[in-house]
């Protein structure tokens, strides 16, 4: 047997197909047959059920997968372990917009770290407004963020740049006791016009912007929803979650906020986009940085999963 026989046999294991294993390894399906049949024929087992329209392992199949399967795993750690030996790591700082989902968001970051070297990668999550200043001084290499959020807090001098890492829309988040889950059907915005929307502060925070805390999401939901909505702005994304669960009001937040993952609280999906991005501060844009970027283009994510 050699590796490349291994990789078709641990492919044709997980797509069930010939024509798809062979597409995918990019071989002739024919060439596919003989490693596999050769395979069998070394081992002296049947590896393959070939009875059934989607092709199935053997017992004894399955048990060699298995093996393979840890074996290769091991053995890719200590290959990237072998390739990296020597070289110098290099560090990339993250902030996070505070109240994202850190499963979600930082998925396509922790990927690139393991399939494309030695890089060091630290994070911090911090209110939107600190964000644009911490990386125009250095002490963050890169931010997560929200587009929403980051068009909000740049001031021109602050010279930061951003690009879509992956999309999101506003959801309007509720909790599973909330009285609108006993309508015979699907809630509705407007059967929450009488709900307290609960709201984040960082407008207030904003420089050199004369805007109301309350009057921007006010704007914003009312386009949406059709009423102008009771908001409540509290001190922290922390604060909402308690105020959802315990069914004292409602709130709009972008997908992968952090109440997303509760699995006692429910949305509606609104057609307003509210993107996640990476920023980073151009006078400071380095190779890592460019890498990431590309890496994201390359590998899009359109589900924050």
């Amino acid at each position: 047997m050699n590796t490349l026989q291994i990789k078709c046999f641990m492919a044709l294991a997980e797509c069930g197909s010939f024509s798809e294993t062979a597409e995918k390894m990019y071989v002739a399906q024919p060439t596919l047959s003989k490693y596999i049949m050769s395979m069998e024929s070394e081992l002296e087992l049947q590896l393959v059920d070939r009875s059934h329209r989607k092709i199935q392992l053997t017992q004894e199949g399955s048990l060699i997968y298995e093996y393979f399967k840890n074996a290769t795993g091991d053995f890719t750690d200590v290959l990237f372990q072998a390739h990296n030996l020597g070289k110098e790591q290099d560090t990339l700082s993250v902030v996070l917009l505070e109240g994202l989902d850190t499963d979600r968001v930082l998925k396509p970051l922790l990927d690139y770290q393991f399939f494309n070297g030695n890089v060091s990668l630290s994070f911090e999550q911090l209110p939107s407004y600190q964000i644009p200043t911490f990386l125009a001084n250095g002490k963050y290499d890169l931010a997560v963020t929200m587009e929403d959020r980051i068009q909000s807090s740049i001031r021109p001098k602050k010279n930061i740049k951003y690009e879509v890492a992956m999309p999101s829309r506003l959801n309007l988040f509720y909790s599973v006791f909330h009285p609108v889950n006993q309508l015979a059907r699907s809630p509705a915005f407007i059967d929450f016009k009488n709900d307290i929307f609960y709201f984040p502060m960082y407008y207030s925070k904003i420089l050199e912007d004369e805007r109301s805390q309350v009057n921007a999401p006010i704007d914003l939901y009312r386009d949406l929803l059709g009423y102008t909505p009771n908001i409540k702005v509290v001190d922290s994304m922390a604060s909402i979650l308690p105020n959802l669960l315990n069914g004292s009001g409602v709130s709009i937040l972008g997908e992968h906020s952090r109440v997303n993952s509760s699995q006692n609280i429910k949305s509606i999906v609104t057609p307003i986009k509210c993107d996640i991005v990476y920023a980073w501060c151009e006078e400071r844009e380095t190779d890592l940085i460019r890498d990431i970027l590309t890496y994201n283009r390359e590998h899009p994510t359109n589900k924050f999963l």
